[in-house]
């Protein structure tokens, strides 16, 4: 609503920018769903879809290519948080 009522596209800017920095500031994006919905802020792209495809994935095997993506990076996050703490 902010963003709306802004007077200038100027003060439109400045409002994002506080908005975007007020909903991401405490997050972490350390696991594949948090990271997809930091990416949907600014694209409507599927990500883990798009980087399986980009990784040779087919549509054949999208979706299974894209939960061995989110699995794989769940599995790195969980690892470096263990050795982390």
């Amino acid at each position: 609503m902010r963003i709306q009522a802004a007077a200038s596209p100027a003060h439109r800017s400045t409002a994002f920018d506080l908005e975007v920095r007020t909903q991401l500031s405490r997050r972490t994006f350390q696991y594949p769903d948090d990271i997809a919905e930091a990416v949907r802020l600014i694209s409507p792209c599927k990500l883990w879809n798009d980087v399986a495809l980009k990784l040779g994935a087919t549509t054949a095997t999208l979706t299974v290519a894209t939960e061995s993506l989110k699995k794989r990076l769940s599995l790195i996050v969980d690892r470096r948080n263990k050795i982390v703490h």
